[in-house]
């Protein structure tokens, strides 16, 4: 079974994009995260948009993580730098590095 993937679309108030990566950079990498997996974070071009992707051994993992005192705090600090968060939960149907076999299993 594939890893749970967290997504969140985050869209920075006007002129505060570098600030949110700052802030993200500086906090992400601290937080101690059981069942986390990985996480990766991607800056648009445009500079309007960051979509950060994580995955999760499970749901409750991601929930577990929510909730803890340290990324509430995290979450507050971010808040005052955000027009809107675009969050979801998504699983695996595809992969280019896929073999047929583990597409099928995935299915």
């Amino acid at each position: 079974m594939s890893p749970l993937a967290h997504i969140n679309i985050f869209t920075p108030k006007p002129g505060l994009m570098d600030e949110f990566i700052a802030v993200q950079r500086q906090v992400l990498p601290t937080l101690a995260v059981p069942g986390l997996r990985g996480s990766q974070m991607y800056r648009a071009k445009d500079d309007q948009r960051a979509i950060l992707v994580a995955f999760f051994e499970d749901e409750a993992a991601h929930k577990r993580f929510m909730e803890s005192p340290d990324f509430q705090r995290h979450r507050e600090r971010l808040l005052p730098l955000l027009e809107n968060t675009t969050p979801g939960y998504f699983t695996l149907v595809y992969s280019r590095d896929s073999t047929p076999e583990e597409l099928a299993a995935a299915l």
